[in-house]
């Protein structure tokens, strides 16, 4: 594990038989987050009315446009519960660690590297080449051929053809689609980058 290997990339990590991170990446994250933004009041105060038909009391469970009723959080919470208790098996099965000593540290937060191999859940602390060995003597190998796929850019690329796509890797762009991949009602194994302000 490199940079970040949390929540999903750790759910991932937990399957293979041995795990090695950067002593500085960030992993764990065990959890599960329905991301639910809710505006009712802002529209109510804009005189929008949501005039929505739906053929169930559930049908708009999770809705942004009216507040969340008492049933619809169970049956979210429910959805949460199960999938998060998949996850933690996942981790139990995969580090071979008891599932009481696995929801202790299941709590969503996040570990660097060094506090994972603390906690268990990785087995070294190292860098590729210190994953490349530990693999070839897992596989019982002396030698192994290292494929490694890379993305490369042609001239074209450099010549702005497609420089819009080079230079928006590590920009932040915010339009509509953003906001609703934010307000997505589904369940993911994810970590935003930020916990939650009281």
């Amino acid at each position: 594990m490199q940079d970040v290997a949390a929540s999903g990339g750790y759910y991932i990590s937990a399957a293979a038989d041995a795990i090695v991170a950067h002593p500085t990446t960030i992993t764990g994250s065990i959890g599960v987050i329905m991301p639910l933004i809710n505006v009712a009041e802002l529209i109510n105060r804009y005189g929008i009315k949501d005039n929505s038909i739906a053929s169930g009391n559930l049908k708009e469970i999770g809705s942004p446009l009216k507040q969340m009723t008492a049933d619809e959080a169970d049956v979210l919470k429910g959805i949460i519960d199960e999938l998060y208790l998949q996850f933690v098996n996942v981790v139990s099965t995969g580090r071979n660690m008891d599932l009481e000593a696995v929801k202790k540290i299941a709590d969503g937060r996040i570990y660097t590297g060094k506090q994972a191999l603390e906690k268990g859940l990785v087995d070294q602390l190292g860098y590729l080449e210190d994953a490349i060995t530990l693999t070839k003597q897992l596989a019982g190998l002396t030698e192994a051929t290292i494929i490694r796929y890379e993305k490369h850019y042609g001239m074209a690329d450099l010549l702005g053809l497609t420089s819009n796509k080079l230079f928006q890797q590590n920009t932040i762009r915010l339009d509509i689609s953003q906001l609703q991949d934010q307000s997505d009602t589904r369940p993911m194994y994810l970590w935003n980058g930020y916990s939650k302000r009281e």
